[in-house]
């Protein structure tokens, strides 16, 4: 009954869970409703404060076989035009790439340290009996597990989420351009009425492009994605003087509906990992450090009390995740409202850009603590 353990999910969170439970000697199984690799709607921005968690677990040995950019110097545009500018210290140097490597890098680590996955597996169906939680698969089979490691993402399956009055539905896109006048190291990003959104290189010669919009904008141009380009980004008139003749060289992949400021009622016999626990304002560009923190946290809670005792690994994980995060999810949704108001966008960044001292300040505002997260 408890082995294997099953993670529902083979993205960051998912696929971190099953290599760190793996290297312990568990038996993992995990299910993966895509073909892996596959592009994924990310701004593929990974904080530097992750990068020894990385290295620890092997990631940067892999991915240094694959395409990534560092990232120096981040400009935020303001709605009006304004700008701020800033060059990461050096400990806090970020990188971009793409998903696609990165997510194949982190699957393939999970497999090489024993990891079972189930790929273009879909769960149809489950539900909970008296001895655990019993699973309906896409490839005709069934199976009964004491409890599920949900990785499945914000709209997780076996979570239940319910609006707190806060925020309007979003949906992301991304795509890929030539590099236009962005330098290799920059990151920039843009915030305007419809939303906001960014570039920066994952290699040379190809620009990532993500962004957010409103479910209404959305509606109204009946799902166009070149016309939600325009009107969602490009109507920011920086946006669209740097990059409104710049070649895009993939398709549009989308997401959504995203709703931010939700309240999740979490199984008993659940333990949700990534974002499937929480998702951080994308601007932060701390959702896949905070996807693999909660892997390293969950680990460690089942190698402390022991996969027989998951009742109490999964008390003592939560109770970690919402120490180590509870505070700094609070501001960002403060700082999420404040950004999503033109005026509070307008106010902040010609702030910063008049006084980049406290782009530290920022900075900080905008992240976890990684302290602690290295094995000693």
């Amino acid at each position: 009954m408890f082995e294997p353990v099953v993670i529902v999910g083979g993205g960051v969170g998912g696929a971190a869970t099953a290599l760190l439970l793996a290297r312990q000697g568990i038996d993992v199984l995990v299910i993966e409703k895509d073909k892996f690799p596959r592009n994924k709607v990310c701004g593929e921005y990974i904080s530097g404060e992750c990068l020894p968690i990385l290295q620890q677990m092997g990631v940067m040995d892999a991915l240094n076989e694959r395409p990534f950019n560092w990232l120096k110097h981040v400009t935020f545009h303001s709605p009006s035009g304004g700008e701020a500018k800033f060059e990461l210290p050096k400990q806090s140097r970020a990188f971009s790439i793409r998903r696609w490597d990165f997510d194949e890098a982190l699957t393939g680590l999970a497999i090489e340290a024993g990891a079972d996955i189930l790929f273009e597996t879909r769960v149809l169906d489950h539900d909970q009996t008296d001895d655990g939680i019993r699973l309906t698969l896409s490839n005709g089979k069934e199976m009964t597990t004491a409890f599920v490691i949900a990785g499945d993402g914000i709209r997780s399956r076996f979570l239940e989420r319910k609006s707190a009055g806060k925020g309007q539905r979003l949906f992301g896109l991304k795509a890929y351009f030539e590099s236009g006048e962005l330098g290799q190291d920059q990151f920039e990003m843009f915030f305007n009425c419809a939303g906001y959104g960014g570039y920066s290189h994952v290699e040379e010669g190809t620009v990532n492009c993500a962004y957010i919009v409103p479910e209404s904008l959305v509606k109204e141009l009946r799902g166009d994605h070149e016309q939600i380009y325009q009107q969602g980004l490009l109507c920011h008139p920086t946006a669209a003087k740097k990059w409104g003749g710049v070649k895009r060289i993939s398709d549009w992949y989308a997401t959504g509906p995203i709703q931010y400021g939700l309240q999740t009622d979490v199984s008993d016999r659940v333990i949700p990992v990534g974002d499937s626990l929480v998702t951080t304002e994308q601007f932060a560009g701390e959702g896949i450090g905070m996807a693999i923190k909660s892997a390293v946290l969950l680990s460690r809670s089942i190698q402390s009390c022991g996969l027989q005792d998951w009742k109490s690994a999964r008390e003592l994980y939560l109770r970690r995740h919402h120490e180590t995060f509870a505070i700094k999810i609070g501001l960002l949704n403060l700082l999420r409202t404040a950004m999503s108001i033109r005026m509070g966008a307008e106010a902040i960044i010609r702030t910063l850009g008049v006084m980049p001292d406290l782009f530290q300040l920022f900075y900080d505002f905008t992240r976890a603590d990684y302290r602690g997260f290295e094995d000693p």
